[in-house]
């Protein structure tokens, strides 16, 4: 039976209030953020997934009060009663690239706009009872995921002087690129792992692209402009904030894209880890997809879009220091945007790599958040299991007292010291600010960034003229390289990723070499089987074990990470020969191991 709401509404509330030009971090206001409903909801819209396209293309005659027609039967009777007074895809016309959005169901997606009396999530349930509606949810506001506290961005002081690869005056107070230990609250190598040796061969390479989705970056800055990514239109990138069509400067925004990409050896300011060494066509490219303004939370309804977009204009890379401002499992137009990116980027419409790509699909890279907390809803869309989660550290390798921590983080970098480690100012993490500055800043934020920056280094390596280079490939040398550090951080054992981002161990791995299952030990004498797999046998599986008469007497499903270890308590097993036997997919693998 066909079920139809009933509501009667009236009237329409805008998203947003900002138009025209403004300047930088202007007091933008999002009066229609509705901090009362639990998730902090953009009041006045869904999206919507629609079971099937519609028949004839959706029209709008005005906004006061005028039917939209769907095509779809249920969904046009209730637009009269909703009074629905718009409909967009949430994921425009891809132009060259509308085949492969149309392949995925992309094309199904729709933010839908009405007058609302009642809580959204109460109208997205009636919405989704709907017969032809495949899908329905609220918009979730989202927010950045640096530590917003005035503790932790300073003034910058006079920069020193020291040895470092390129000239980059202010190079010397980045601990997190190199860290000499010489301070008390610093551990000799607890950095990103970058050495001069590896920095001279691979320091970024303008084929490789970074969408940082994000605020607006500072495109003028001085140690940023070499490094912009600009479209064939001259534009360097999209705004998906609702009523602002141009690219406004960021703090944020511009601090995470110099962590990426702020220009080597230019004799200005900063060094960074992917920002070329100086000459014409090195350093990635940062391309820009605005999602948030300058209160640091959103009403757009475009997030997933904006990652979409790096993937259609040619990024490999997608860089996002952002969640959601309350807790909420990651909404389904999210991961299909991030689903779209690892398959699509640096493909055809078909899927196969384009020529000029150096990886075939792209990578996308979440911080988590910085509430100190194990929930996988706190860190959404970072939980989500596809995209690479970073957590955040300190100056000595442990985690800092803010960020998040569980099972779904991949890999942890600098983050900086917040408020409560108790720390001074040069623990933070430097980068280039907005107005040409630069500031010391903290939070998971600021961990995410390098480890995008990383993986450029990553793909120019193993990937540039190389045909077939692929996300898993690159996922597998990023976590399969990092620095142990549960030993450090004992409270978090397993919940920290594999351990510390290592850039020179990633670039000297044997990316052909890297084992598709490990056990930690063929002897077991602690009761606990220990393995961990690659990107071959990540995600859902089933676990066996045989005794030596091939009788089987343990059987679990679970779902990997790569290579973080998995501990199977074993201890009621009698002692003797046993054969393991994991299955995933189309893969299995057999090992023999004994318990003693």
């Amino acid at each position: 039976m066909n079920k139809y709401l009933t509501i009667c509404l009236a009237g329409l509330l805008p998203l947003a209030a900002c138009t025209g030009e403004i300047p930088t971090e202007a007091g933008l206001e999002d009066p229609t953020i509705d901090l009362t409903e639990n998730g902090t909801v953009v009041p006045g819209v869904l999206r919507v997934k629609l079971q099937q396209e519609p028949a004839a293309d959706i029209s709008v005659s005005s906004t006061d009060g005028s039917v939209v027609l769907t095509g779809i039967r249920t969904l046009d009777v209730a637009g009269t009663t909703l009074k629905i007074t718009r409909m967009e895809r949430v994921f425009p016309d891809a132009g060259e690239f509308e085949a492969r959005t149309r392949r995925e169901g992309l094309h199904l997606w729709y933010n839908v706009w009405y007058e609302q009396p009642e809580t959204v999530s109460r109208v997205a349930q009636q919405v989704a009872a709907l017969d032809g509606i495949a899908l329905a949810e609220p918009v979730y506001a989202i927010e950045t995921r640096d530590l917003k506290s005035a503790d932790v961005q300073w003034a910058l002081a006079v920069p020193r002087s020291g040895e470092w690869l390129y000239d980059d005056p202010m190079a010397e107070g980045q601990w997190n690129l190199r860290n000499k230990g010489t301070e008390s609250w610093q551990r000799s190598g607890a950095d990103v792992g970058l050495t001069d040796d590896c920095w001279q061969q691979y320091h970024g390479d303008k084929r490789i692209v970074v969408a940082v989705v994000d605020g607006g970056i500072d495109v003028t800055h001085p140690d940023l402009a070499a490094n912009i990514w600009t479209d064939t239109d001259g534009s360097h990138g999209k705004s998906f904030v609702a009523g602002l069509s141009t690219l406004v400067p960021y703090y944020h925004a511009t601090h995470v894209a110099g962590l990426v990409a702020a220009v080597n050896n230019n004799g200005v300011g900063v060094s960074s880890i992917a920002g070329g060494d100086g000459t014409a066509g090195s350093g990635v490219q940062l391309m820009n997809c605005q999602i948030i303004n300058a209160r640091q939370l959103s009403a757009t309804a475009d997030y997933a879009a904006a990652i979409k977009y790096g993937a259609d204009k040619g990024a490999l890379i997608s860089q996002n220091s952002w969640g959601y401002s309350s807790p909420q499992a990651t909404a389904q137009a999210e991961k299909d945007a991030i689903d779209y990116f690892i398959k699509y980027a640096g493909c055809d419409n078909n899927g196969n790599q384009l020529p000029d790509s150096p990886m075939k699909g792209g990578i996308v890279l979440f911080a988590t958040n910085n509430h100190n907390s194990e929930s996988v809803e706190d860190a959404a869309p970072a939980d989500y299991e596809p995209v690479v989660a970073v957590a955040a550290l300190l100056p000595n390798f442990t985690k800092t007292s803010y960020s998040d921590y569980g099972s779904y983080i991949d890999i942890a970098a600098p983050g900086g010291a917040g408020p409560n480690d108790r720390l001074p100012r040069e623990a933070g993490i430097l980068s280039t600010y907005t107005n040409g500055a630069y500031e010391y800043m903290a939070g998971a934020s600021m961990a995410c960034p390098q480890v995008s920056a990383a993986c450029a280094l990553i793909i120019q390596k193993f990937g540039m003229n190389q045909p077939g280079f692929t996300p898993d490939k690159l996922k597998d040398i990023l976590l399969g390289s990092t620095t142990p550090i549960d030993g450090l951080n004992p409270d978090y054992a397993g919940k920290l990723g594999t351990g510390a981002l290592n850039i020179r161990q990633a670039l000297s791995m044997d990316a052909d070499g890297i084992p598709v299952f490990s056990l930690e030990s063929n002897t077991v004498t602690d009761g606990k089987l220990n393995f961990k797999v690659s990107s071959a046998l990540a995600g859902p599986g089933v676990l066996t074990l045989f005794n030596a008469t091939g009788y089987p007497v343990y059987r679990q499903e679970m779902s990997l990470q790569v290579y973080s270890w998995t501990k199977v308590d074993i201890a009621s097993l009698a002692p003797g020969y046993y054969t393991l036997q994991y299955e995933a997919g189309d893969t299995l693998i057999k090992e023999n191991f004994i318990k003693q």
